[in-house]
């Protein structure tokens, strides 16, 4: 169930300063039939542009204490901090040659986690007929009650959760080049990676307590030992002793990651009759996956191009019957 509001004001006639702005104010409430109240918070955001064609936005969010509905996969809802974020950025006159937009935003609350990143976008246009684009990102998240693992252990459910540094990189690249009316080419491709590296574990004893620190007990060592990965390359292993007797209750494999992908496609269009054309599509992909959260993007982007992936190579041709 949900209940919202927005109000804008906007002035689209330009003035000594902006050729258009706008201010918007949003505030909004969302529970679950269970009478679960998930959600609710307020923000403020606008945007503008300058007589010169550059422009800018930003916005502020803030989200009062809830419950989330999510984290446990399924189990029990849990008591989560207050939390805002902002973001901002800027771009550039979109009639220009080159253009270049800008932003970047950031996310914390109270209780240890935070989150933030900044991208740009830039464009070149050195000729009607030929666009290259580039688009790097970065990221960065710390969450301390990211989910881990849920066990049953003598009829009951233990839910698990871990503190994580997670780091991920984008760079996204499109080139279109229009060699006539009726034949052009266009090329996208994006490297990706993203590493997780756990800190610590918890286990979850009361979701809905008051004080932060009360909703979790912190597997130390004394009920958690770690074998090292072993030379098949899978990862390693953690044992839990949950109530401390010597016996190991459960085993969960290290949720470390290092995830990196590829992903590039070539369009070949040609026009060969009115309305008739004909698509020559190149797809590639290739994904690699390490057991640890080491964040090298340089190299990691560099060890893509040694891993195995997969070609689609497929034809379209379009036939128009009657002009």
């Amino acid at each position: 169930m949900r209940a919202s509001g927005w109000i804008q004001y906007r002035e689209d006639e330009p003035g000594d300063l902006f050729r258009r702005y706008s201010l918007n104010y949003n505030i909004w409430n969302m529970q679950t039939f269970g009478n679960e109240r998930f959600a609710t918070g307020t923000n403020i955001n606008g945007n503008f542009q300058l007589l010169s064609y550059w422009g800018g936005f930003g916005g502020l969010n803030y989200e009062l204490p809830a419950l989330n509905i999510r984290v446990l996969r399924g189990g029990p809802a849990m008591k989560a901090p207050s939390g805002y974020n902002f973001w901002g950025g800027f771009y550039s006159d979109n009639r220009k040659p080159v253009v270049v937009e800008a932003g970047g935003w950031y996310w914390t609350d109270p209780e240890r986690s935070q989150a933030g990143g900044i991208w740009m976008d830039f464009s070149w246009r050195p000729s009607s007929s030929v666009r290259l684009a580039l688009g790097p990102s970065y990221d960065r998240m710390h969450d301390d009650w990211q989910f881990v693992t849920i066990q049953d252990l003598d009829d009951n459910l233990h839910y698990f959760t871990g503190v994580l540094d997670q780091n991920t990189f984008s760079l996204t690249t499109r080139l279109d080049w229009t060699f006539t009316p009726n034949l052009s080419l266009q090329l996208y491709a994006q490297p990706f990676v993203s590493s997780g590296d756990y800190q610590s574990f918890d286990e979850v004893v009361a979701p809905k307590a008051d004080a932060y620190d009360d909703r979790f007990s912190k597997l130390e060592e004394d009920r958690l030992s770690y074998t090292p990965a072993g030379s098949d390359g899978g990862p390693g292993v953690y044992d839990v002793d949950l109530n401390r007797d010597g016996e190991v209750d459960f085993s969960f494999d290290d949720p470390n990651f290092n995830f990196k992908q590829l992903r590039s496609t070539v369009v070949l269009r040609w026009e060969y009759m009115q309305g008739s054309t004909f698509f020559f599509v190149w797809s590639q992909q290739k994904t690699a996956f390490d057991f640890d959260g080491n964040f090298n993007p340089g190299q990691d982007i560099r060890s893509l191009f040694d891993a195995e992936g997969s070609n689609i190579f497929s034809i379209k041709v379009n036939y128009y019957l009657t002009p």
